[in-house]
């Protein structure tokens, strides 16, 4: 467990099993990403894996708190449909304001970019204005 009053860090990896780790006071969360290929793996062997990683990781750049060799105890949450898979073909469109008082917004109703980070600020922004232009000055 990471014990420190530090912001918290946003960590890409790259050449390894996880992909993308999130450091905070109390905790460290690991993502893999496409993971078909390994999530049938027992979780303590996922769990000792990411974690050497997350410690090479938190290591190198730095980052305070106690990071011990041994695994520490951990919760693993394996969602097959966490990353959508997007077929051929234009992506439907949904309406931005399907309600007066509602705006949908998250990366899958921006089609211009695929699922991302960006597209879901982009979607909240256009979210926004759409509910900000209904209310009268």
């Amino acid at each position: 467990t990471h014990e420190s009053a530090e912001p918290p860090r946003f960590i890409g990896l790259t050449g390894g099993f996880a992909h993308w780790m999130l450091v905070r006071a109390g905790g460290v969360s690991v993502t893999v990403s496409a993971a078909d290929a390994v999530i049938g793996l027992p979780v303590e062997q996922a769990a000792c894996t990411a974690w050497a990683e997350v410690r090479r990781a938190a290591i190198a750049f730095g980052l305070p708190g106690p990071w011990p060799r041994a695994t520490p105890r951990c919760r693993a949450v394996k969602e097959r449909r966490a990353t959508p898979r997007h077929g051929p073909g234009a992506r439907p469109v949904p309406p931005r304001l399907p309600l007066s008082n509602l705006a949908l917004a998250g990366d899958w109703t921006e089609s211009s970019l695929p699922a991302t980070l960006e597209a879901a600020i982009r979607s909240g922004t256009a979210a926004a204005a759409a509910l900000t232009e209904r209310v009268p000055a």
